[in-house]
């Protein structure tokens, strides 16, 4: 995933966690997440 698209999907997430459901995530979206958090908050999730 590109730099520009990694930026923007971490906001979205940031974003809109309060509608996420941690324990509904699949490993799929847990991994994205898990990348993002890694890669654009240096290991922290700006909520």
């Amino acid at each position: 995933m590109g730099g520009k698209k990694r930026i923007a999907y971490c906001l979205i997430y940031e974003s809109n966690w309060r509608f996420v459901d941690p324990e509904q995530l699949n490993d799929q979206e847990r991994h994205l997440i898990d990348e993002l958090i890694e890669t654009c908050g240096h290991g922290l999730m700006n909520l």
